[in-house]
């Protein structure tokens, strides 16, 4: 369910306008650390050094709002559109329909946004054990029922998606050994084709069969291939009707 709402007013005067934030904790009150608050914010501020990239959770990524290399995203999939692509690339994006609050999480503390992830958006930070565990749980909660953000493209489009995750459809094809894994080539009707590296030991048995793989486009420009994060079998029907969509 929703995290619960407990309200944290803060007054800033700023040309005599008061500006009032309420935000969601999930916890009855703030005990052991003090609240900071400002408009003033980064998402690595709640990085630790040596620390995992921070858990975020929004309804709403503006521009000029840097988010780290490898940080998890989860987003409603009506604002999957707010992502830009360079963070679709760097990050695991995924959505949920129950995204209704925007929080930066880190290891030992959390930032609640007043708003959407926007530069300057009120924002207050803490290190209360109880509020980052709750916020913790909750994204943890979504994140394991949420759907993978990918782009649906052909063979022949997948190397214009580096760095991006996305799915094809084709056949397998040649296996060989590709540093400690195995490199699937994937073809389609036409004869194009595209690498797929694969930790599944049991890659050699989808030789001959028409498979759908998801994962993230790697390599550069004139050698892209594709990691991938899992393959499946096709029945030949569904892939006559699978049409790829941008």
């Amino acid at each position: 369910m929703p995290l619960d709402l407990i309200s944290i007013g803060v007054g800033a005067a700023a040309g005599g306008i008061a500006t009032a934030i309420a935000l969601n904790l999930g916890v009855r009150k703030v005990r052991s650390a003090p609240l900071r608050v400002s408009p003033l914010w980064g998402v690595d501020d709640v990085r630790s050094p040596g620390a995992a990239p921070p858990r975020i959770m929004t309804e709403y990524i503006g521009e000029g709002v840097a988010i780290p290399d490898g940080a998890r995203i989860l987003v409603p999939k009506t604002s999957l559109a707010t992502v830009p692509p360079d963070v679709l690339a760097r990050a695991e994006v995924r959505t949920h329909a129950e995204v209704h609050t925007n929080v930066v999480i880190g290891d030992d503390r959390v930032l609640v946004v007043s708003g959407a992830l926007r530069p300057k958006t009120w924002a207050a930070s803490t290190l209360d054990e109880a509020a980052v565990a709750r916020l913790k749980a909750e994204f943890q909660r979504l994140w394991e029922s949420a759907e993978p953000y990918f782009e649906r493209v052909t063979v022949a489009e997948a190397g214009e998606f580096a760095g991006r995750m996305v799915e094809i459809t084709g056949t397998a094809g040649d296996l060989v050994d590709y540093q400690s894994r195995k490199m699937l080539k994937v073809t389609d009707r036409e004869g194009r084709s595209v690498s797929v590296v694969t930790k599944d030991a049991g890659a050699a048995g989808f030789q001959g069969a028409t498979v759908r793989v998801t994962g993230r486009v790697k390599g550069d420009g004139a050698h892209p291939f594709i990691e991938a994060r899992s393959i499946e079998r096709v029945a030949t029907e569904e892939r006559r009707a699978a049409v790829p969509v941008r």
